[in-house]
Order: structure tokens, then sequence, then C-alpha cells
């Protein structure tokens, strides 16, 4: 053990107690390395977890960098815990009280990985290798977790018992209904991933769907799958970033894409939206959210999903939104909050992950990719159990 690893360790051991002794809500176990343990938190709200530290680098890396270095500290197996979702969301529901208080040992790294994350600002020649990054991983990975559509959005379960794939027909059908769909009208859908929706929408009701994606992998298994379908006459793949549509439409629909648009990026957006929809047309947007009063800190910060996860990635706030949109013609008719169906989307889909970790490692991914994406589904699912994120249905209609 390294004398910084040991000096990390006696600091953390002086600073824990009265840092977690702040947590109003769980309760969380830390066991170092040398057999203390400590233990703090409420147990009110019945979550609670307990971290095992197996190498003292864990605390340098915590105390130097944040919830990065925390993230970073799981996949690089500095420590292991009986429920990560557990221990993510006694975090996040503790995270202004406890956060606060180390924040400014992290003051340095915060600025690094600023600037790295501003790199990543999506421009028309960045937001490609922003997209490969994570949606070119491999077709096979996504596979492995998602249902047999691949949709890689918010499912909506109508009763408790209901399957991931009949969930996901029921997002489908709720966004055509409220896009108000008829056969034969022209529908561009920006992003559309693998073509889940383009297949259900084209089948289901007949009309000619234009799917636009920076993805290359995507875009081909997507064309592949229209084409198993038989509706290459009703659908339409292109390989094209959104500031390069062409043509006017009836309905626009965009679901899980403008997260990965960024924040400076948001007003050009609907901008675009707003050009290729018909006066009078819908825009139906499904988007995970953050709360207004959180977006300032997210936009003008970095977080471990956009550093390991979406590069250049930012989710927007209702608020957001609304700024964005004000100078087209777009008018809200109406929301609807979804993000209580994301836990359990996120839930099926970690389960499925983990019950796979053979197939993922035949695939060629190591084990610290695999602790990233396990520590990935864990915090998303924790953001949507807690509410620190939430996901929105948005309708729009051009006015003019």
């Amino acid at each position: 053990m390294s004398i910084l690893d040991a000096a990390a360790a006696a600091l953390a051991r002086r600073l824990l107690p009265r840092v977690l002794s702040q947590l109003d809500s769980g309760l969380i176990t830390i066991v170092f390395t040398d057999g203390y343990r400590l233990t703090a938190g409420m147990p009110s709200s019945g979550r609670g977890a307990t971290l095992r530290v197996l190498d003292n680098k864990f605390f340098r890396k915590v105390l130097a960098d944040g919830e990065i270095g925390f993230a970073e500290a799981y996949m690089d197996g500095l420590f292991e815990t009986d429920d990560l979702l557990s221990l993510l969301a006694v975090g996040l529901e503790g995270r202004t009280r406890v956060g606060g208080g180390l924040r400014w040992l992290s003051a340095i790294s915060r600025l690094s990985n600023r600037r790295f994350h501003r790199h990543n600002r999506n421009t028309v020649e960045r937001a490609r290798n922003n997209m490969h990054a994570h949606y070119d991983l491999s077709n096979e990975l996504f596979e492995l977790f998602l249902d047999d559509t691949l949709s890689y959005s918010c499912a909506i379960f109508e009763s408790n018992d209901e399957s991931l794939e009949d969930a996901q027909a029921n997002k489908y059908r709720i966004l055509s209904e409220k896009a108000e769909l008829s056969p034969g009208q022209r529908i561009l859908e920006i992003g559309g991933g693998w073509g889940g929706y383009a297949i259900y929408a084209a089948g289901h009701y007949g009309v000619h769907v234009t799917m636009v994606n920076i993805s290359a992998d995507q875009v081909e298994l997507a064309r592949q799958r229209v084409a198993d379908t038989g509706l290459d006459d009703l659908v339409e793949i292109q390989l094209r970033d959104y500031r390069e549509i062409e043509g006017q439409f009836d309905k626009v629909v965009v679901m899980g894409m403008i997260e990965q648009v960024g924040a400076e990026y948001y007003e050009e957006f609907f901008k675009v939206c707003d050009r290729a929809l018909k006066p009078g047309g819908l825009f139906v947007l499904q988007t995970i959210t953050v709360p207004d009063r959180a977006f300032v800190d997210l936009r003008d910060g970095v977080n471990f999903m956009q550093k390991y996860i979406f590069p250049g990635g930012m989710l927007p706030s209702l608020q957001a939104i609304r700024e964005a949109a004000a100078p087209t013609a777009l008018e809200i008719q109406n929301t609807e909050e979804i993000g209580q169906h994301y836990v359990g989307t996120m839930h099926i889909w970690r389960e499925r992950f983990l019950a796979n970790l053979d197939k993922v490692r035949a695939l060629g991914f190591d084990e610290r990719f695999i602790r990233m994406w396990d520590y990935y589904l864990a915090a998303s699912e924790a953001c949507f159990l807690t509410k620190t994120t939430g996901d929105l249905q948005i309708v729009f209609r051009k006015t003019a």
C-alpha cells in the first residue's frame, strides 16, 4: 500500500463519520480493508447496502475525483457491495448533503473532466464519433438485454406481470396515438435506433416512415430488419445527421435522442423539427429529463454518464425544452411523466445483462467494461427510483 493510499484511508476514516451522518434516508455500512466498520444513515426508507473496500486506492480515488471517482473505483474493482442499486439510491437521496461535504477535494478533477466533456460537444463532425462510442459498441451486445424490437427507451407497463416486449409495444402504440397517425401520412423519426418504431408504425398504421440516424451499425441492422418484414416500400432508413434532414412531413417522432444532442444545440434541434413539420402537424418527443433546478449544474459540469456512457450527452429539463422551442412555431399541447416505468425497464435490462455475462465476455468485452455497464444500468435505475431523473412524453403542434 502506497503512502498516499494510506493517508487517504486515514483521512476518510476521520471525514466519513461526519459526512455520512448527514444521510437522511437509507443505511450504508462501509467495511475498511483492516476490518473497521462504519455504519451511517437512517433505515426509514428500507434501503441499505454494505460497501466493502478491497483496496485503499478506493479512498484516494473518491476523495480526488468525487462521483466519477466512485464510479471508476467500481469499474476498477476497488470495492464490492451486496446491493449496488440500493447503494447508489441511498447516495442519490443524500447527494446534496454528503457530496457538498467532500466537493472541495475534487475541484481539480472536475475542471479536467469538464474540459474533456467540452471537447465532445456535438458538432456535425464530432456527433458521429460520440454516437459510435456507445451505439456502435456491438449490435450483439444490445440484443443480449433489450427486447426483440431492440427498443432502447422507456417501456410502459400496463400491468405488473406484463413482459418487456408487450410494454415496449404499449409505448409504441401510445406514441402513435399521441401523434394521431393515419394511413398514407409521411412520418419523420429522428434517431430511431434499430428501426423498432419505424417497423411498428408502418406495419400497424400504414404510414410512410423516414428514419434518420448517424450510427452506421444501427442503420445497417435497421435496414436488414425492415427488409425482413417486407416493409421496404413504407420505411426508408437514412444514415444522416438531423441537421441534414430534407423535406417536410406530416408528423415527427423522437424518442431517447435529444439527450444526445447537447445543450448548446437544443435550439437548433427544435428549429430542425419545426422546418421538417408541415403546418398543423404534430411532433411527439419522449425524453429523459432532470428537474429544472438541477439543469444548470448538469450543464456546467460533467458526470459519469457523460464521461463513459454518452459522450457529448446532456439531459434536458422541461424549462430548457420550452426555452429551446420558443423561437419556433412548435407549441406544447400536453406532457405526461412516465419515469416510473423506467424503473421496471432498467431493472429488466440489468437482469438480462447480468444473466448473459458469459456471452458478453465472448463478444470480447473485459471485466472493467462489464463493471462499467453494470454501474451504468444500476445508476440509471437508481436515478428513476429516486426521481432524480424523469421521462416525459411531450406533444407539440406546429401552429403556423
